[in-house]
């Protein structure tokens, strides 16, 4: 007799197949680099994982057996009439889309930033609005996935959003132990989890909305004011191309907006000019450098 599988199994599960799969990509970049050299291994490397997850799946979920992690806890894919085994398309629709999304969403949005950024006249707005759209776009897909996985620990079908979009299930053999206590324990995980991220996204949205009025105002008093006087050029901005608003230096010694380089960096923590690479926290805000002296 089978029931459907419940959380626990399903986590378990995917945490041993993660298990192999690391091992696998592990064994692959090894090769590679002894074969190709570790400039070939750094230059695909991102494919390479890909290419490894997806013979990983081949092997078995292609094949019509279980994974290993599927077997480690004796569950078994089902389609949405919990009676039949998933198709050969439904389930190459589900590794497609298992494997490639993620890699493709990056792939994306890097390629459509560097196209941006290699603009020959790129307009002012675009420059101070291209470092805000990418970060929010992958703040959006991580929210999603934490909503996903919110709504997997309170109903315990779907773990990922390929088998919720290819409807494929599990069930699982009835044993005799019983998983209503670990069913309650998922439920208040659940809970929580959608409340901290109701509750991130609420404190996310409202320093947005006071960064950019703030910052909107600012530059708009401090521009206008200037606007009629020639801006020297060492007192201009690489990213902007404009006077200076609140100086920062950063830790290979390029002075830039305080707005500018702090956007560009939640994106490619790196400077600008010289693509020297430093984490945020190293940029040096300066009072006074831009005074005039008397």
């Amino acid at each position: 007799m089978f029931k459907n599988a419940g959380s626990a199994e399903i986590l378990r599960s995917q945490q041993k197949d993660e298990q192999y799969m690391t091992f696998l990509r592990s064994t692959i970049a090894d090769n590679c680099q002894t074969l190709a050299g570790a400039r070939f291994w750094i230059k695909w490397r991102k494919e390479l994982d890909v290419l490894s997850d997806l013979g990983y799946f081949i092997l078995t979920t292609l094949a019509g057996y279980q994974t290993i992690g599927e077997e480690y806890v004796n569950i078994i894919q089902v389609d949405s009439s919990k009676r039949r085994l998933p198709t050969l398309r439904r389930r190459l629709l589900m590794v497609i889309l298992h494997v490639s999304s993620p890699y493709l969403l990056q792939k994306t949005m890097k390629n459509v930033e560097k196209c941006l950024e290699r603009s020959r006249h790129p307009s002012v707005e675009l420059k101070q609005t291209l470092p805000k759209i990418i970060p929010f776009m992958r703040n959006v897909f991580l929210y999603l996935h934490r909503f996903h996985l919110g709504i997997f620990y309170l109903h315990g079908a779907f773990y990922h959003v390929a088998k919720r979009f290819t409807a494929v299930r599990y069930i699982q053999y009835l044993s005799k132990s019983s998983m209503s206590r670990s069913s309650a324990t998922f439920n208040y995980l659940a809970w929580l989890s959608l409340c901290q991220l109701g509750l991130t996204i609420l404190l996310q949205l409202y320093k947005l909305y006071i960064s950019s009025s703030h910052h909107h105002t600012i530059n708009m008093v401090s521009r206008s004011s200037l606007s009629s006087e020639p801006v020297p050029a060492n007192k201009t901005c690489s990213l902007c191309l404009e006077l200076r608003l609140n100086p920062t230096l950063t830790p290979c010694g390029h002075l830039f907006c305080w707005n500018c380089i702090h956007s560009w960096c939640q994106t490619k923590p790196e400077c600008p000019l010289c693509r020297y690479k430093f984490p945020p926290h190293r940029l040096v805000y300066l009072k006074n450098i831009d005074a005039p002296l008397h």
